[in-house]
Formats: structure tokens, sequence, C-alpha cells
């Protein structure tokens, strides 16, 4: 049994974090990405990491900009 607390169990994949791993389709413009469509990339993304549990909600949204910013 593993622990949900504990994020490092639950990973089993490597993460990719450089600028590349960014799929094509959220990139309009190379300067600006599209807040929403990352917003379902980092769902989805956290879907396959965590678990079907996992969900940004929309109170972390401002923090999720600023951090994307």
């Amino acid at each position: 049994m593993t622990n949900p607390c504990n994020p490092s169990q639950n990973l089993k994949k490597k993460v990719d974090h450089s600028p590349d791993a960014i799929p094509n389709q959220f990139v309009k413009d190379p300067r600006y990405l599209e807040f929403d469509q990352l917003l379902d990339y980092l769902n989805k993304k956290g879907s396959e990491l965590l678990g079907k549990v996992f969900k940004i909600d929309q109170k972390d949204y401002d923090t999720v900009y600023k951090l994307l910013v």
C-alpha cells in the first residue's frame, strides 16, 4: 500500500521539466502560452502521475497563473 501523501511513492515516470516538454499545440506565438490550455495540460498530467482524483481547483488558478508567469 502506498501513502497518498508521499508523492515520491506515486511517481513512477520521470517528468521532463524542460521548456520543450510543452506540446506545440499550446503555443500560438512563441512568447505566449494559452492559460486555459495549460490548465488542461496540467490537470491531465497530474491525473496521469498522481491519480484520477487530481484536479486544480478554481480557487488555485491565481496561484498557478503566478507560477506560470
